[in-house]
């Protein structure tokens, strides 16, 4: 980016750099600007969906640098101005729409790769997001857009920011009629110069202000304004228990934290002058009946926790307050500079209720198991009847009132829809037939959690439960009904599974783990499947109803994978384990034998258990994905032979060859590789060394040290090529060991394994 707008206004070394007519800046925008962005706005929705930067910062960028064009200028930078060209070539004149929008997008993915994390101010270094609220990050990277030059930076303290850490304050690129002090600012017309000018356009923060929305705007041209962030409500003086306000006890502290960003022009200081302070409203300067010792007054709440929060950054006031008597009230709170100015009033306010004491809850989880351990999950879709499981609920406390496992209203876990209801998941081991469990811990205080443990017998009659629970205090009231509860399903024997893990090795060893995404065509890999007994039956291997890991999609298939040492062609393992109980861990090991496949092909084989003479288990869609690649000079040797004939059909002995003869020699071999190979590029070679020249060569060769062309028009992985050629002996005595080796002309010599002919004329 250059560091001055292509279309900025020049006046002949004009110094003075605010002008004092400032009527236009508040001025709404003008028809070019609004139709330019309407125009284009598509666009700019479309690349903030894909790169996160807001379309009004590319609406912004857009207008400063080519005014809403769809041209190219003569300066080969292209309509967002990249100086070295970045993303072109970018030819003088008109640009496709889909041109147009590839600019666009390359602009808005180096506004987040490259421009966010230029600078070296203070502020957040990460990608812009669509609803980007942090104004100094969005100012910096305009600023780092057009370029960071010392020259604004020292600029922005005439208008009195800071040059260090908000440099942007003075680039007219970013600022230009944001306000009425910066309604001209001055402007580098020319490449590496100095100010020179006087801008009359609308600066890039200013035209994406006002597209957010002119009271987001106008809030930033004061100096003191805010926007809420985050309100948030505890238990604790830590802050880490939310409470809420709307049901407090007498005389119950809670601690408040409100995050604030700052909208307007002035740094916050904390302890200055005119020190921004948390402060009641609606009334301004009220008494809050909430106030405690925590509150500088009982009109302030608290000061800022840090010591200085610049425009666009965030900042936090902290305090507590004490809920003391019974009631509804809402209490408004709003900044204020002291002695000097109220921030903004958007009406937040805490609604705080204050009521008797009142037990609540809410389900933290809820769990059921196999084992009175606890940890062996339950699959509640298949219980079997006439059987114990063991159960937890977590509950956290959300009322004002501490629960106890004791005392005159101690809290117990009771049968719900219809309350007090006696239920038949009762196996006798609860207090009684309408309280299946205790509290199991003696208090737990208001943001705390408690638990309830008990057992549920499933009745003998198969069939869908569903089982309501609720937590009492004993004597005093029933907590709020969240409907919570279990559907239970008591089911025939079912046999079900799920996938606990998968790995593939190289070796049956298990220490080395095979990358899947990089399998090799004939390649052996030891697959590990560790699967749960979801279901309500044991599984085993051996009897009549043994569990394998059969081919499925479609069932029964014959596999791809297949390897010798498979139960059968469909069965791909038996269960490793004799027997596996339910909510236990199973084990299938077996070798997969990669088939021959193009490089880049996806195979995914799917497998399910089944339980032989019985019943497949639910299919649950588990395959393992397969990607292939091998190297291109992959291959198999076949065979070799010599003939004495051109029909190849008279075989000849070339260890006892006769001088000044033809033969004819063919050899046989599989394509080992992921590529196809065809015949104007593979070839046989003359090896040891390569590339010689050989002395059998006849004119019926490519070349002196090439003998064959594959025969075939092309061999695709795992089909077998043929290579034939012609020798001459000469007509001396001669022994030799003539070596050969395929190649693909012009990329690689496939694997040497020694090839060669024995040939004695003696």
């Amino acid at each position: 980016m250059t560091v001055f707008s292509i279309i900025g206004v020049s006046l002949s070394t004009q110094k003075t750099y605010a002008a004092t007519d400032c009527s236009d800046v508040f001025t709404p925008l003008s028809s070019f600007i609004t139709t330019g962005v309407n125009a284009n706005k598509s666009f700019y929705v479309k690349a903030m969906n894909e790169t996160g930067v807001p379309w009004e910062m590319l609406a912004a960028i857009h207008y400063r640098e080519t005014n809403f064009s769809h041209n190219n200028p003569s300066n080969g930078q292209g309509i967002f101005q990249f100086v070295n060209g970045d993303g072109g070539p970018y030819p003088a004149g008109a640009v496709s729409d889909e041109n147009f929008y590839r600019q666009l997008k390359f602009m808005a993915s180096k506004l987040q790769s490259d421009y966010v994390y230029r600078g070296s101010i203070n502020r957040e270094r990460r990608p812009l997001v669509a609803n980007e609220q942090n104004t100094t990050l969005i100012k910096d990277v305009l600023y780092s857009y057009n370029g960071r030059t010392s020259l604004y930076a020292n600029q922005a303290a005439v208008y009195g920011f800071s040059p260090t850490t908000q440099p942007f304050e003075g680039s007219p690129y970013v600022m230009n009629r944001f306000d009425c002090q910066r309604s001209r600012m001055g402007i580098i017309t020319r490449d590496y110069g100095s100010i020179d000018g006087v801008d009359t356009r609308y600066g890039a923060y200013t035209i994406f202000s006002r597209l957010r929305g002119e009271s987001f705007w106008l809030l930033q041209t004061r100096a003191y304004s805010w926007e809420l962030v985050s309100q948030e409500a505890y238990l604790d003086e830590s802050r880490t228990k939310p409470v809420d306000v709307t049901n407090l006890a007498t005389n119950q502290k809670v601690y408040l934290r409100v995050k604030a960003r700052n909208l307007g022009s002035a740094t916050w200081n904390k302890g200055a002058t005119n020190p921004v302070l948390f402060a009641t409203a609606n009334p301004s300067n009220r008494n809050s009946i909430l106030c405690n010792e925590t509150w500088l007054n009982c009109g302030r709440a608290a000061q800022q926790s840090e010591s200085t929060i610049a425009p666009g950054d965030v900042g936090s006031f902290e305090f507590s307050m004490t809920a003391r008597q019974l009631g509804n009230t809402k209490e408004y709170f709003n900044l204020v500079a002291e002695g000097k100015e109220w921030f903004n009033d958007f009406g937040l306010n805490w609604n705080v209720s204050v009521n008797p004491p009142t037990p609540k809850w809410q389900a933290v989880s809820q769990q059921v198991y196999l084992d009175s351990a606890r940890t062996k999950p339950a699959n509640i879709d298949a219980l079997s009847p006439n059987t114990t499981y063991y159960t937890t609920v977590v509950a956290r406390n959300t009322g004002n009132t501490t629960w106890s496992n004791t005392g005159s209203n101690p809290v117990r876990l009771a049968t719900s829809s219809n309350q007090d209801r006696i239920s038949i998941f009762n196996g006798g081991s609860w207090p009684s037939g309408n309280r299946p469990a205790f509290l199991q811990d003696e208090t737990v205080n208001p943001g705390d959690i408690g638990s309830f443990n008990f057992t549920l017998s499933t009745p003998s009659s198969y069939g869908t439960y569903k089982e309501y629970f609720r937590p009492v205090a004993e004597g005093q009231a029933w907590m709020n009904d969240i409907g919570f509860h279990w559907p239970l399903t008591v089911a025939k024997p079912t046999p079900l599974w799920s996938v606990v893990s998968q790995t593939l090795y190289t070796t049956s060893q298990k220490n080395s783990v095979a990358d899947s995404s990089q399998v090799a065509n004939d390649g052996r890999y030891y697959l590990v499947i560790k699967a749960r007994n979801t279901g309500n039956t044991t599984w085993s291997n051996v009897g009549s109803n043994p569990v394998r890991l059969a081919t499925s999609s479609p069932q029964d298939r014959s596999s791809d994978l297949y390897d010798s040492s498979w139960v059968g062609f469909n069965r791909a393992a038996n269960l490793t384990e004799p027997s596996v109980a339910p909510g236990d861990v199973g084990t299938f090991e077996f070798w997969v034998r990669m088939p021959y496949k193009a490089n880049g092909t996806i195979h995914n084989e799917a497998f399910r258990p089944v339980v032989e003479g019985s019943a497949w288990m639910n299919d649950i869609g588990m395959y393992q994905t397969f990607i292939y690649s091998t190297p291109d000079t992959a291959w198999q040797y076949v065979s070799q032979s010599a003939f004495t004939d051109s029909s190849y059909t008279q075989a000849a002995n070339l260890l006892n060859a006769s001088r000044d003869t033809t033969y004819y020699l063919q050899l046989r071999l599989k394509n080992a590789s992921g590529a196809t190979w065809s015949q104007s590029s593979l070839l046989l070679g003359t090896n040891s060394p390569q590339d010689r020249s050989s002395a059998f060569y006849t004119s019926s060769w490519p070349g002196s040290n090439r003998a064959a062309k594959l025969l075939e028009q092309s061999i695709k992985p795992g089909e077998t090529g043929t290579l034939r050629f012609i020798i001459k002996t000469p007509v001396t005595s001669v022994v030799s060991n003539e070596h050969f080796r395929p190649v693909i002309e012009g990329k690689a010599w496939l694997t040497d394994i020694g090839l060669y002919w024995g040939i004695d004329t003696r």
